[in-house]
């Protein structure tokens, strides 16, 4: 049997059938030439931008995977649409939604929005973590699916928006939403 054996800094090794390696995106900015005209990327070929997608120079907007983060095709739409009105009328009234959902296809599929423990955490926001098994809802039981988990850290206090992590087998169904959006109450 074919394998994989990975062998950590730690000396301890880990067997398996096969390795999924994800390096991230990177912006397909090598061949512009860039420097030539002053504007610098960073080791992953991004460019730094406003929050009107402008560059270093003005008169260049920049959008998509080009500037990092989200990477989804969804935002870099919006960016294209906020970075033209900045364009034509000198300002942007419209900017990207801070908590964009993301999804990862894969068995089985994940989800989230807003802020993960790590940024929470980085941020020095007080916050209780909400845990939820599929197992014990009536949609699992029925469709058979007994594997799951919403997470939801919700910052204590005033804070804004908690954001939720959903790991669930979900058959291609987006269900990377805010409860929020389906009409589901503050429980605070």
């Amino acid at each position: 049997m074919m394998g994989v054996i990975m062998h950590l800094k730690s000396g301890k090794k880990l067997k398996a059938d096969c390795l999924l390696y994800a390096n991230g995106r990177t912006g397909n900015t090598d061949s512009l030439a860039l420097e030539n005209i002053g504007l610098q990327t960073d080791s992953r070929g991004q460019l730094k931008v406003n929050s009107m997608y402008q560059t270093a120079l003005p008169h260049i907007y920049a959008v998509g995977d080009v500037i990092g983060y989200p990477s989804l095709a969804s935002a870099a739409y919006d960016q294209g649409r906020i970075a033209a009105q900045a364009l034509i009328k000198g300002e942007a009234s419209a900017h990207l939604i801070e908590d964009i959902p993301t999804g990862i296809y894969t068995i089985p599929e994940i989800s989230s929005v807003g802020k993960t423990e790590q940024q929470l955490t980085a941020m020095k926001v007080p916050y209780e973590v909400g845990r939820a098994q599929f197992k014990h809802l009536a949609r699992a039981q029925i469709v058979g699916m007994s594997v799951g988990t919403l997470k939801i850290p919700v910052p204590q206090g005033n804070q804004r928006d908690p954001g939720y992590s959903l790991l669930w087998r979900a058959r291609g169904r987006d269900y990377s939403h805010r409860p929020g959006d389906y009409g589901a109450e503050r429980w605070r």
